[in-house]
């Protein structure tokens, strides 16, 4: 199981559960594969502490956090664009 489908399973179990991302994959694929997964944040493994704090509050609060997308007209856009792809993995 990959990070997006883990995400797909955990948002869809429990839709309380905010999802935060953290990888080394930036490209636009990955990250709005995650949003349309259900992930609330997408952040790079390469983070600052306080970027990491900043997007687990949010989170948190029911907020959307990514260093791709920072407003919600943005993230919605992004949402909308990109359909979710998941490579099967073994």
């Amino acid at each position: 199981m990959n990070g997006i489908e883990a995400t797909l399973k955990i948002t869809r179990s429990q839709s309380s559960i905010g999802v935060l991302v953290i990888t080394m994959f930036d490209d636009d694929d990955s990250v709005f594969a995650a949003m349309r997964a259900g992930a609330r944040g997408y952040l790079l493994k390469d983070a600052d502490k306080d970027e990491l704090v900043r997007a687990i509050v949010a989170v948190d609060r029911g907020d959307f956090q990514s260093h791709h997308c920072q407003t919600h007209d943005a993230i919605l856009h992004c949402i909308a664009r990109a359909p979710i792809h998941i490579q099967k993995t073994r």
